[in-house]
């Protein structure tokens, strides 16, 4: 332990030297003139102010001799982290490498450097401060006008710095009370460039942002404005009856759509729910307020990525606020459709339920979207045409006879549900119900001259399976009767004459003599058509006609009157007026033993016969001696049709 004499000594060194710095320091501060000062921009207050500060060279020189003694210890630790191993080729390994020893190397400059430099200007200093925050105030406003119209990498760092520090508004961009595709801009571009990832990913992140502070702005609005309704809504949403809570949410969605995406999300988590009314009823109201206010009818939904970022500033002219405001509208429309996505898939998993009753209700909410709006209509479209093979009979009936609305509604698709449904007919594994249902949807199709095309492709189709019915021996069944309704109805508007119908005909002479008198009907109309549009009704269809007059099962028929309407078009076109006469007195002899409204129709058409064609009514002597005669009427035909048949 030292000695307290050594103590003061140096106590009183510390204060010699103290004195002594002061000394000096007060020496060059009576050296500095008042016009050095002034000339600098200072005053005599300055001046004042410099009286008692020390000089601290000392302590700098002090610091520079540590600096410079570490100097080489710091060279050694960065070279032991192996920077020199790295690729020089790459940038940011080099980068790396030089900020690290021109950090060392400025440290030791700084320290060592000569403090005795010449006094900066004032006025220039200021200056420069001046043209900085110029500058600054700038970019800041090229910021907002660039957002969205730029592609370099600078820009992109202009649009991140942008969205850091974007601040929350005190008013809405959005108001409540319309629909969110009504508010969309006129200035839409139809064509544009596809933005770079990152520029959408940057904008995605600032539409999150404004969307959230959107919808916080709202609820706060709302608990002030009208904290009674709000405050009612959340009790009947949380504990009020379920026709209470749907009306609820019905009203939230339709006063701000966008501010309630939590609230649509909520009704589509109801719509999967096990407890069938609850779902039952969340599908009427979902359904009711996607026609009626969430999705738009004259275009599809849109993700994020699909609009024009890159011409964002041009649309919006330049308006920061209309900027946003588009931003935050187009993400809103991305998760929404996110959302129509979901319940769509919920919808079809619907249609497999246990219950009938859920599976008619999701097919008629699948049908009412599919006409209402565009959106999603090849999922819309698949789920009706999948439920045409459903084991339930009213099931697939129903979907059949939706399908035919649909087609009536709007025309233009016959197309793509034709396809749609032969895809579905020439699908591996399909139930023989299920091809049944969809011919039977296919040849209640009303065409027109102006779809040449498609009845051209239908009458193929009819007769693919034609041909396969007809070799499995299922002569008699409903299939080939839905096949030979669906050839008559499309094949007046075929324009040219088909191969595949001229190679049938023989067929179809078979199965008239084969099968159930309702199918017997049909394939004698088909053959009439094709006959008839060649010209040539030969012998052999006025026979197979003939006999068919006699059947037992005309009785009981549900086709007497496709069968009568046959039977007049035929006599009409007959040129051999003996076998007419002979249909006619056939008809009359029929009318002994048939049903009062048969008796009915017989004669009208004999009446209409006998207008279009008087000299029937004539009897020629040699006819009326065969028939006073004991012949039978058939021998009375044969004798009347000549050698010809």
């Amino acid at each position: 332990m030292a000695p307290p004499r050594m103590k003061s000594m140096k106590k009183m060194k510390r204060v010699e030297t103290t004195k002594s710095r002061k000394h000096s320091t007060q020496k060059k501060i009576n050296n500095i003139n008042l016009s050095d000062i002034t000339a600098l921009g200072g005053t005599q207050e300055d001046i004042d102010l410099l009286q008692g500060v020390e000089d601290d060279r000392s302590s700098e020189e002090d610091t520079s001799s540590v600096y410079n003694s570490n100097e080489a210890e710091i060279k050694d630790f960065i070279g032991k982290l192996g920077f020199s191993s790295i690729n020089p080729g790459k940038p940011s390994g080099e980068n790396k490498t030089e900020s690290k020893h021109s950090t060392v190397q400025s440290i030791t400059k700084e320290k060592t450097h000569d403090t005795s430099q010449q006094p900066v200007d004032a006025t220039s200093e200021s200056n420069l401060k001046n043209t900085k925050k110029k500058k600054s105030k700038k970019n800041k406003f090229k910021d907002q006008q660039d957002i969205g119209s730029s592609t370099t990498a600078e820009d992109n760092r202009k649009v991140a710095v942008f969205v850091q520090n974007q601040k929350q508004r005190k008013y809405l961009l959005v108001k409540p009370g319309s629909k969110w595709h009504e508010d969309q801009f006129q200035s839409e571009r139809q064509t544009w460039e596809p933005a770079p990832d990152r520029l959408v990913t940057t904008l995605e992140s600032l539409a999150e942002k404004l969307l959230q502070d959107e919808i916080q702005l709202y609820m706060r609005g709302r608990e002030k404005q009208k904290r009674g309704e709000s405050r009612w809504i959340k009790t009947v949403i949380s504990s009020g009856t379920l026709s209470d809570k749907m009306a609820a949410i019905t009203l939230l969605i339709q006063e701000a759509p966008v501010h309630n995406l939590a609230t649509i999300e909520t009704l589509i988590g109801m719509v999967k729910k096990k407890g069938k009314r609850e779902s039952l009823m969340a599908i009427d109201t979902l359904k009711d307020v996607l026609i009626s206010d969430l999705l738009p009818g004259n275009r599809k939904l849109k993700t994020f990525s699909q609009h024009p970022f890159l011409h964002l500033d041009e649309i919006a002219s330049g308006n920061k606020d209309t900027k946003d405001k588009r931003l935050m509208l187009w993400l809103f429309e991305h998760k929404f459709k996110q959302q129509y996505t979901e319940f769509l898939k919920i919808l079809q998993t619907l249609t497999f339920d246990n219950l009938k009753t859920m599976k008619v209700k999701a097919l008629r909410a699948a049908y009412e979207l599919l006409i209402s709006k565009p959106e999603q209509e090849k999922t819309l479209l698949g789920i009706l045409i999948n439920k045409l093979g459903d084991p339930d009979r009213k099931v697939a009936a129903n979907c059949a006879h939706l399908l035919g609305q649909l087609v009536e509604q709007h025309p233009n698709m016959k197309g793509v549900v034709v396809s749609e449904v032969e895809r579905l007919l020439y699908r591996q594994n399909i139930s023989a119900k299920a091809q049944y249902y969809g011919m039977c949807f296919l040849s209640q199709l009303v065409l027109s001259t102006e779809e040449a095309d498609l009845a051209s492709h239908l009458v193929s189709l009819y007769f693919s399976f034609f041909k396969a019915t007809v070799q499995k021996g299922d002569v008699d069944g409903k299939m080939l009767s839905a096949l030979l309704t669906g050839v008559n109805r499309a094949f007046p508007y075929v324009k040219t004459d088909s191969e595949a119908i001229t190679d049938q005909v023989n067929t179809l002479y078979k199965i008239v003599h084969l099968s159930n008198f309702n199918t017997s009907t049909q394939a004698l109309m088909l053959l009439f058509q094709v006959l008839g549009a060649r010209g040539n009704l030969s012998d052999r269809f006025y026979i197979v006609l003939y006999t068919k007059l006699l059947d037992p099962n005309l009785k009981t028929s549900s086709k007497q009157t496709l069968f009568l309407n046959l039977l007049y078009k035929a006599m009409i076109k007959d040129v051999v007026e003996k076998r007419v006469k002979t249909f006619v007195k056939r008809l009359l002899q029929v009318c002994l033993f048939q049903t009062p409204s048969f008796i009915c129709g017989i004669l009208i058409v004999v009446s209409e016969l006998l207008k279009n064609r008087p000299a029937l009514l004539t009897l020629q002597p040699k006819l009326s001696a065969l028939v006073s005669s004991s012949f039978n009427l058939d021998i009375v035909y044969l004798c009347a049709a000549g050698p010809n048949i």
